[in-house]
């Protein structure tokens, strides 16, 4: 048996990294970074790791083979099968991804990517304000079928991504020991145009997710707050 290529592991590495950093502002340059991640870990032959969740995962894509055999239009379910591919993210981020340093490197890219997304969100939103008034529009009509997207393809992806981010950084500038002054001030930052870009994204059932886990987070970190209201 051959020896594990180091090379070829760190290379797995840091393409699972770019990976899971890129997924807050592109679908497909991630899965492209998932892609090169996989092919390098498996060609280093270093051991591989999956968490405890093959027999769902197996449940779920035999029920859901089954389901297209038996549908009629197996060829309409081929595009889903092509998903699949997304759940390898399991093995490659639980065999690569061992360090605490991993964890901050990828919240703190996926805080930095969201704000920018974010930011441009709020630009576009100011845009299509402009553009209503322009022609006379109802800005709600206008707006509601062609909502803001930061970086993103579609507004629904945009506001969960948003939401996830806010909700992650959150949790670390509440709960993280040590967090210095520096770090407050650009967290809170972050926050701010992540908060005001899913106040006018007009995405009601993420205003109320975000609500709601918002509300659990300060339950948790100062729950006299909550009491005090």
């Amino acid at each position: 048996m051959t020896a594990p290529q180091p090379r070829l592991y760190q290379a797995a590495v840091w393409s699972m990294l770019l990976s899971a950093a890129t997924i807050v502002v592109s679908i497909a340059v991630s899965q492209i970074f998932l892609g090169l991640a996989l092919i390098a870990l498996i060609a280093s032959e270093y051991r591989l790791r999956f968490p405890p969740l093959k027999a769902p995962l197996a449940l779920f894509l035999g029920l859901t083979l089954v389901s297209a055999l038996f549908s009629g239009h197996f060829g309409a379910a081929v595009p889903q099968f092509r998903k699949f591919f997304v759940f390898s993210v399991l093995l490659v981020a639980s065999s690569v991804l061992l360090e605490a340093r991993h964890v901050r490197w990828i919240a703190g890219a996926w805080c930095a990517g969201a704000a920018l997304s974010a930011g441009r969100s709020l630009v576009q939103f100011g845009r299509k304000v402009e553009i209503a008034r322009a022609r006379g529009e109802d800005f709600y009509q206008s707006y509601v079928g062609e909502r803001i997207t930061g970086f993103l393809s579609h507004w629904m992806t945009f506001s969960e991504v948003g939401m996830l981010v806010l909700l992650v950084l959150l949790s670390y500038l509440f709960f993280a020991s040590g967090v210095g002054r520096r770090i407050l001030l650009l967290g809170g930052l972050c926050a701010a145009i992540l908060g005001a870009s899913l106040l006018v994204s007009f995405t009601r059932s993420i205003w109320v997710a975000t609500a709601v886990a918002t509300s659990y987070l300060v339950w948790r970190w100062r729950k006299k707050w909550l009491l005090d209201l």
